[in-house]
């Protein structure tokens, strides 16, 4: 385990170094500020936001600028995913260093992994990041956890999304360019949306469950009031459906690296 820590940790600082991230590190910032703000002139007036106000109001003018930011932060965390899953070992890939680092007393399997947990890594505290201002926004403005419950779970939810984008991200930059690979795995669930919608015949419309889908873990309806309740044995079920198809694609992706050229 010490290679893979090894990988892991050579990972993440090059993921951290990129312009890419950095980019959306400053976006990121930039949203999060544009909510409290955002937060301050809609329940702040004349306390600047340190208030307490009643479940209706706060649901009428809390609620729709914590969905755009989790909205947005969704958004980012697919592509960041994307991105981090597809560029994982593109670079070792297409400039041939990879020959070097298997030339070592380190398997394939050992290096796909060390890439893997540093993908994981980066995506981990970017949904850790969002939860740590999730709670912020709440303390700060008062907001009653009752009034929008999706607050407490859309952390989680964010991460199991990408968890899936990512490592289907990575399973495709082995078989395809690593832009097309993140392009692909971030239309996977809009490609199966679109085909549930054709007038499909069986047993031909049963293609639609083979492509994965993070629209589960799509809390938009519960942040505007709509949907069904949370409960810990759903998110649960969600959560292990995300670690399945995530250990899938990773499973699939070290076979496909076992036979691949690289160098």
């Amino acid at each position: 385990m010490t290679k893979v820590l090894l990988i892991t940790l050579d990972n993440i600082r090059a993921l951290l170094s990129r312009l890419v991230l950095l980019a959306l590190l400053i976006g990121f910032l930039i949203i999060s500020l544009l909510a409290y703000v955002g937060l301050s002139i809609a329940v702040g007036g004349a306390n600047q936001g340190f208030i307490e106000i009643s479940g209706s109001v706060q649901n009428v003018l809390v609620t729709p600028i914590l969905f755009m930011y989790y909205s947005v932060c969704t958004f980012g965390g697919l592509l960041l995913a994307a991105y981090v899953g597809a560029s994982a070992m593109a670079r070792e890939i297409s400039d041939g260093s990879i020959a070097m680092v298997l030339s070592r007393p380190v398997a394939r399997w050992q290096f796909l992994l060390g890439k893997y947990f540093g993908a994981v890594a980066v995506l981990l505290c970017y949904a850790g990041a969002i939860g740590l201002v999730l709670v912020l926004l709440s303390q700060v403005h008062s907001i009653d956890p009752e009034v929008v419950p999706a607050l407490a779970y859309a952390p989680l939810y964010i991460f199991c999304s990408c968890l899936i984008v990512c490592s289907l991200a990575m399973l495709l930059s082995t078989l395809m360019h690593p832009l097309l690979a993140g392009l692909v795995a971030y239309l996977t669930d809009v490609t199966r949306t679109v085909l549930s919608l054709l007038p499909i015949d069986e047993p031909f419309s049963y293609i639609v469950h083979i492509f994965p889908s993070y629209h589960l873990f799509n809390l938009s309806g519960r942040f505007l009031g709509s949907g069904q309740e949370f409960s810990l044995g759903e998110s649960g079920i969600l959560v292990l459906y995300s670690l399945n198809l995530s250990m899938i694609f990773l499973l699939l992706a070290m076979w496909r690296l076992r036979y691949k050229e690289v160098g």
